[in-house]
């Protein structure tokens, strides 16, 4: 059940009042901004809550029974009232866990032997978070030491030359799975599946860039292979050959997508697609011989941002090789902060059909770590966003959560340093890490950041880092946990694979007390529905046409058009603060009636359709602002649904 997963995760973050950073977002999830309201996974009260778990024993860590006492839940906070409905329930969860990059395998080869061993009790075993997904690059990719495939012989297309040992797999990234999946195996009972994506062909099969030498790195636009039906036919049979190589060594992959992040030609491993593109290649080339060659292996679309999710699902949805769509946390700009807050709104609206899901495969905070930096806010807010996205999207929905890698510390060949739950330490190790070739040593921790020199958390005492997060019993392994870690296993742990959202809702207005910050309000976050329950994300207000809602540097406004990828419209600039030559992209809106209207009064604002029928929280809340071309249309809309969809007056609490 879903209903006491929450209440840990309330337990576990109320526990710890003196590590939460000021600016945090404890009381809510990662959704930005909402018209009265925004959704609520917890409740409190003021009697204590006793939420017994499973203690640990070997790892020695604090799964253990948690109390809320009165003076963690004050009685200034009003009652709410939460109800479930058991019988009705949703999406059968498949699962959470994180990628076996090559970078997180030299990490974890790095370590001792005791260290390798906590590092997958940590991650996969009964004592730790009990991870059951898994995923992989086909080929190279960004966190690789080099780039690399399994195929250089140009014009190759029946593949012959194909490294059917998987050579380079087998020394680091290979041996981590398998002990992944024996521990999960011998602690749960469960089978580890493992999603294998690619970032780039071999670069014999792909168009020149800007007329430079073929290349693994970058891509040309909406499909960075050759011309000629050869070259994507080769390309489908060398997925089959790499599945069939893990088989042959024992590891049955679960699932394929057929590409990561198919819209960023980036300067590391890259291929471009667009929807059509990409169902153009899953039609004729890779869903025929993947469903021929190894058909209980599925196969998942776009792999990519949440922004662009319902464009790229309404899409591929059509071709009848599809299993479901994965997706990535990441917002669509460079507001890291945006990260796992924008486009859990378009979950909503993702319609697969019956047998397909979509799921979460790629989320990590970017860049840095923050023992790198050493601010333990930073390291608090980055776990409390990170859970609060994975609540919001299960609420939505998706059927789990796949972090990026694993463990790490090192290295990425083109600099793209990412954080991770776990971090491998070998020069902080008591014992002796293991010795290895001069071609995977890894550098010193994050040496490729130009700055700070030397990392903050290095200069930390033993006492310090376990103040920060850190487990005792592993520290002295080079074993160094962060806190995004322990709120990741409050979901984890409980929510295993075959579980069930049910039916909840949370009632009361003015749940939260307001804590005078906002930091979801930005540029570029979508605007949604909630009940009312009193935060600042709820505090918009009409002055000088402009709909505002304060952020913490100012105020910020609603928009004029709806997004083409959201459907719906995000938070922008106000005018007041447009610098000269700044086209106002602020909606002008006026009141008549309780109604708001566009000032030319041709337009009105109204709420987009929930096609999952809001989910676990019904239709009360998560459908986005949008803003239709006159009322008689949402009139229609909302008689056809037996909804309401007028926006009234707003109201300060």
């Amino acid at each position: 059940m879903l209903i006491p997963l929450f209440l840990i995760l309330a337990a576990a973050l109320t526990r710890l009042p003196s590590l939460l950073p000021s600016s945090s977002t404890t009381n809510g999830p990662a959704n930005g901004p909402s018209i009265c309201a925004t959704s609520i996974f917890s409740t409190f009260s003021q009697n204590p809550i006793t939420v017994t778990t499973t203690t640990r024993s070997k790892l020695s860590t604090p799964w253990s029974t948690l109390t809320l006492l009165p003076p963690l839940c004050p009685s200034t906070l009003p009652s709410s009232k939460l109800t479930h409905d058991p019988e009705t329930t949703f999406q059968r969860i498949l699962g959470f866990g994180g990628a076996f990059t090559e970078s997180a395998a030299l990490n974890y080869m790095s370590l001792s032997e005791e260290g390798r061993e906590d590092i997958v009790d940590l991650l996969f075993g009964k004592d730790g978070l009990g991870y059951n997904l898994g995923r992989t690059h086909i080929n190279s990719c960004d966190f690789s030491t080099d780039s690399y495939s399994f195929s250089s012989t140009p014009n190759d297309f029946n593949l012959t030359s194909f490294d059917t040992n998987l050579t380079h797999d087998q020394k680091d990234m290979i041996p981590f799975m398998l002990e992944a999946g024996r521990v999960l195996k011998e602690d749960w009972g469960e089978e580890l599946k493992i999603i294998a994506s690619p970032w780039s062909p071999p670069k014999w099969m792909k168009k020149r860039v800007d007329n430079k030498p073929r290349s693994m790195l970058g891509s040309t636009p909406e499909t960075c292979l050759r011309s000629g039906s050869e070259y994507a036919e080769s390309w489908a049979l060398y997925f089959s050959k790499f599945l069939t190589g893990y088989k042959n060594i024992g590891i049955n992959l679960f699932a394929i997508t057929i590409q990561n992040e198919p819209e960023f030609a980036a300067p590391w491993e890259a291929c471009s697609y667009t929807p059509e593109t990409e169902l153009e290649f899953l039609n004729n080339h890779l869903g025929p011989r993947i469903k021929s060659d190894h058909p209980e292996v599925k196969i998942l679309g776009f792999d990519h941002n949440k922004d662009h999710i319902l464009t790229w699902s309404e899409t591929l949805n059509s071709s009848p090789y599809l299993d479901g769509i994965g997706y990535h946390w990441y917002a669509g700009g460079m507001d890291r902060l945006l990260d796992g807050a924008q486009g859990t709104a378009n979950l909503n609206g993702v319609s697969l059909g019956e047998g397909r899901f979509f799921l979460g495969t790629e989320a990590c905070h970017c860049p840095s770590t923050s023992y790198s930096g050493g601010d333990l806010k930073v390291g608090w807010s980055r776990a409390e966003r990170n859970v609060h996205a994975i609540l919001a999207d299960l609420r939505a929905g998706s059927v789990g959560s796949i972090e990026w890698n694993l463990v790490l510390g090192g290295p990425n060949h083109l600099g793209n340093v990412c954080d991770a739950p776990i971090l491998s330490l070998p020069d902080k190790s008591t014992s002796p890490p293991i010795s290895l070739p001069t071609p995977y040593a890894l550098p010193p921790f994050e040496i490729l950041l130009p700055s700070p020199s030397e990392p903050v958390g290095d200069t930390w005492s033993p006492s310090t880092q376990i103040s920060h997060g850190s487990l005792p019993s592993v520290l002295k392994n080079g074993v160094l946990t962060q806190p995004m870690y322990w709120t990741t296993g409050h979901i984890s742990r409980f929510l295993r694979s075959g579980s069930k959202p049910i039916k909840s809702l949370i009632e009361g207005r003015n749940i939260f007390k307001k804590k005078g910050g906002n930091d979801l309000a930005r540029v570029g976050v979508e605007v949604t529905f909630w009940p009312c329950e009193g935060s600042e994300r709820q505090d918009f207000f009409l002055e000088d046409y402009e709909i505002k809602v304060k952020s913490e540097n100012g105020f910020v406004c609603v928009g004029n058009d709806n997004d083409p990828g959201f459907r719906g419209l995000l938070l922008t600039k106000c005018d007041s603060d447009l610098i000269e030559n700044q086209v106002s992209e602020s909606g002008k809106f006026k009141i008549e009636k309780g109604r708001i209207f566009s000032v030319d009064g041709e337009r009105c604002l109204g709420f987009m359709e929930l096609k999952n029928g809001g989910n676990a929280g019904g239709i009360r809340g998560g459908s986005q602002l949008a803003i239709f071309e006159d009322f008689e249309k949402v009139r229609q809309r909302r008689e056809r649904r037996n909804e309401a969809t007028r926006l009234y007056v707003f109201s300060n609490y």
